[in-house]
This record gives C-alpha cells, structure tokens and sequence, in this order.
C-alpha cells in the first residue's frame, strides 16, 4: 500500500463535497458542526487524506480536555472511500504523532455498515463503553418521496390520528424562524423538558441555530396553545436530509399533541425544500426493551412510520494505561442512566433524574 498524505483542508466547498458524496449521512463531519464546536469553546482539525494526488478520505477532529482525561474524538468519521485495517493503521500512526499534547485515546464514530467492524477489530479498536447510539447510529428515517398524503397514510393509526387532531385543533398555531424571540422561547420549553424527563441538557442550542442559520440550514418550529408556546423543534438541514436533532414539550403540549403537529410541520418544510428524508435521529434497535430511558421516545416516532437504519457502533483506540480510567467511568455511567443492564437489572428512574439520561 502505497504511503498516504494527510494533509489541512480549508476550502469549505471542497469539504462538504466531498462528505455529501461519500457519506452523506455524516451530519457530525460537516464543516457547519465544526464551526459549532469551535463557538462551543472546543479545538478542531480538518483533515484530508490523499493516496497518489487523490482525495480518498476526510476527518473532522475535535481534541476534547475532560477532567477524567483528554482524548481525540472523529464523531461520524473519519469519512473514507473505502475501508479496511492497512488504512486504519496508518490513520492511527499520524494521529500518534500529529500533536505533541497527551491523549489517552482515539474515539470514532464512522456511519457505516456493522461489517467494517472486523477492520476496526484488526486495526486495534475496541468497543467503546458508551451506549450504541451515542452519536443517532441507530436512527429512524422517514421517506419523503411519496406525496404528503401517502406519508400520512404510512403513519400509525393512533399517530395519524393525533397529527389530524391537532391539525384541526383552532388552539394551536405555529411559527417557523430563527429569530431571538423564538430561539429563546425554545430553550425554555427545552430546559423544562430536560428536568422533567432527567436527561442532560445541551448548552449548545443557540451555537447551532447562528452557524446552521447562516445558509437558512436549520428551522425552528415553535408551536402555541392559546399564544402559549407548548412544544418546539429543531430541523437541520444537512445533505440529502433533515434531521430532528432537538424536541421540546410542556405538560400541555403532550395533552394536545402539539409534538406531532411540530414534526408534521417539519415534514411540510422538507417537502418544500426538495430534501427526501426526514432523520428523526436516535432511538432503540431493541424495542420490547420497556424500561429503556429511550422507550418512550422511540415509540413517538416509530408511530411516524419511517425506516430504520444502523450504524456501526463508537469504537476507542487506546493510546495510554489512563484510558481505562475513562472506561470505568463511562461504563459506571452508563448503567447509572439506564443506558445498559446488569444482568435484568436497570438504574431506576429516580437514579436517571439525578445524573440524566
């Protein structure tokens, strides 16, 4: 195998090219997220990778400083024509040595299919002590082709039926904008979604909504009960998709429906856009799994009828012996949010609430 080049890129054009026609899906390699992660006080590399003068693979970097130690961390990459453990040792060789700061592992989380994994196996990764979707690797999609009645049609008939309800519900009203009334209206309802429901709230909000907002890439969907705001969505636009990356709802937008009418909207937006899928991000692969944190939420929007796509899981590269720090850590983590069992045993709700899901 003849030696690679890896080299900066800095033309915005070129990369995002290149992402949207080798992997598409990678919403996390764009070259928008990583202007997000910068104004979210994070460091990044974008990097290029060349075989014989041609461009045959990309990687957005993101050096994470974490108490529990610092780490390098390709979230929906690297993006690779083609994959295999030669490749991926090499990666790792540059990576080794491209920074004269000390990490104690390489964490990646490529869109791919399950079977690259025996490259990953070859090439010395294992099996990251996150949870399988850490990053939406196993994600529903609706399919946005048909005309907009047969994607009501596809839907679930109780999730049909609320979409109808609220349709004709004179109470509710939407607003689709990005403006500062609206953004902050958003983040309380999210704020108060994340401490009832007990997950971790992403401070990252407004970051997302300036950089997407930039090339009109991203809707803000709020919707109003009697001029109350009850529920809101983000919808970014990315490739050939948009992607449901944030939901919010009060007590009485779930009461109304509010949260299907905000998604049917989203649905609208797509179509008028000519974007083909509706990514309505994580949920499980597993869903007789009732006591999942993520049941509920997985329910919501299998009711939409979409597809379901899996990815590879996270996998780490272990650069130091400080790394199984990190391990114990996350893995302890993990089961105290519900993420994964002992056993049959699951972290009850009330442990969930105090560290979040």
């Amino acid at each position: 195998m003849s030696r690679l080049r890896i080299l900066p890129i800095t033309s915005k054009k070129l990369w995002n090219s290149y992402i949207e026609q080798v992997s598409p899906q990678s919403f996390f390699q764009s070259w928008e997220w990583g202007e997000v992660s910068k104004l979210n006080g994070h460091s990044i590399d974008r990097l290029g990778i060349y075989s014989k003068g041609k461009l045959v693979g990309v990687f957005q970097l993101t050096k994470v400083q974490a108490r529990r130690g610092s780490y390098i961390m390709i979230r929906h990459g690297p993006v690779l024509l083609n994959w295999n453990a030669k490749f991926l040792l090499e990666l790792v060789g540059y990576l080794k040595n491209y920074t004269n700061e000390n990490y104690l592992f390489i964490r990646i989380s490529p869109l791919i299919e399950r079977k690259c994994s025996n490259d990953l196996l070859k090439a010395g990764f294992r099996l990251a002590p996150v949870h399988e979707n850490i990053d939406a690797q196993i994600c529903y999609i609706i399919d946005l082709k048909p005309e907009l009645e047969i994607v009501l049609a596809n839907m679930r008939k109780n999730t049909r039926r609320a979409v109808k309800k609220a349709l004709t519900d004179s109470s509710l009203t939407v607003t689709c904008d990005t403006s500062a009334k609206s953004l902050k209206i958003f983040n309380q309802l999210y704020r108060q979604t994340a401490q009832k429901r007990g997950f971790v709230e992403w401070r990252g909000v407004d970051n997302e909504i300036s950089e997407f907002g930039k090339n009109k890439a991203v809707d803000l969907i709020v919707i109003y009960r009697n001029r109350v705001p009850v529920a809101g969505a983000i919808i970014n636009y990315w490739g050939e998709q948009g992607i449901y990356h944030y939901g919010a709802s009060s007590l009485e937008g779930l009461q109304s429906n509010a949260q299907y009418l905000a998604i049917y909207e989203a649905i609208k937006n797509c179509k008028k856009r000519g974007i083909s899928k509706l990514n309505l991000w994580g949920g499980l692969e597993d869903v007789t799994d009732t006591n999942h944190p993520w049941y509920g939420l997985t329910v919501f929007k299998r009711g939409f009828g979409p597809y379901r796509q899996t990815y590879l899981p996270t996998y780490d590269y272990v650069l130091s012996s400080g790394y199984w720090i990190t391990f114990l850590y996350e893995q302890a983590v993990e089961y105290v949010r519900g993420y994964k069992k002992i056993g049959q045993w699951r972290s009850p709700p009330f442990l969930r609430q105090l560290f979040g899901v």
